[in-house]
């Protein structure tokens, strides 16, 4: 969809300057001739290719199976007009009597960027920009003996897209507070250092006492016995529940930090069959 920009009049409006075939609202955020987005007809082989009630592109097809790509701005034709702004077409690229394929593949990574301005304006490290883009695709006749016994009349093309990618989404990191090692183990006696208000009680000594209250014992030096620890329950702490990672944080604070990442996972696939019926006559499904 990025190449709708390279048409004169058209102006780009997505968050980052970027449009991800995946994110809808951001690939059809484009003001053609001073209409705003979501004004836009989106089609595919001449079929209507605009989501809803929102005027945002319905689906955006693997990047190898697009043929042709156009840009209306105005005027229009009588094939158009079901929206006030632009019209954007794309085609799939057709089958033919021979087997062709194709594969591609993009990777990004910190390791290989360079810098953005602000960041080395900065003086600070790279941003965890990471993406790995690949695809194949294949399109040739459709041959069956006795079923489909000529290679001139059915076609077939096929494309698929995956693309996994993350990147950061907020300015600063994200923090929390997880158990210390010892505290995986039942020793919670560092928190008696920042007051009383930190004792650990034992349920099982749970007992009435005056005036309708209850009353506990606390764990002598607030260290629970590794009886009373569930098995369960540290099998879980440690798979999912990293170690501190900030040196000298307290106990009671956050002492662990990790960059504050967005993760997308997309794969899309498209296949188009096409039948020629008579020489001037044929179908199209997919």
């Amino acid at each position: 969809m990025m190449l709708a920009i390279l048409a004169p009049g058209v102006a780009n409006l997505s968050e980052g300057g970027t449009a991800r075939p995946f994110d809808n609202e951001n690939a059809s955020a484009l003001a053609i001739n001073g209409s705003s987005s979501g004004t836009h007809e989106f089609k595919v082989d001449g079929a209507a290719n605009t989501g809803g009630t929102s005027g945002n592109v319905a689906n955006v097809p693997p990047a190898n199976l697009v043929g042709e790509f156009t840009v209306a701005t105005s005027p229009f034709d009588a094939r158009n007009g079901f929206s006030s702004g632009g019209a954007i077409s794309l085609n799939l690229r057709p089958g033919g009597n021979k087997i062709h394929g194709q594969i591609y593949g993009y990777a990004e990574n910190p390791a290989t960027n360079a810098n953005s301005f602000f960041s080395n304006k900065s003086a600070s490290g790279k941003d965890n920009f990471r993406e790995a883009r690949w695809g194949l695709g294949a399109n040739g006749p459709l041959y069956l003996p006795r079923l489909l016994p000529s290679r001139n009349r059915t076609f077939f093309v096929y494309g698929y897209e995956g693309i996994h990618a993350t990147q950061p989404y907020r300015a600063s990191n994200l923090t929390y507070t997880v158990p210390t090692a010892a505290e995986r183990q039942g020793n919670l006696s560092d928190l008696l250092a920042y007051g009383a208000g930190y004792q650990i009680y034992d349920p099982k000594t749970t007992r009435a006492a005056t005036s309708g209250r209850y009353t506990r014992d606390p764990f002598p030096g607030n260290l629970i016995p590794s009886s009373r620890l569930d098995a369960t329950a540290q099998n879980l702490i440690a798979r999912f529940d990293p170690l501190p990672n900030v040196p000298g944080a307290k106990p009671t604070g956050v002492n662990y930090t990790m960059p504050s990442l967005q993760a997308n996972r997309f794969e899309n696939q498209m296949l188009r069959i096409d039948r020629v019926l008579a020489r001037s006559i044929a179908c199209t499904c997919g």
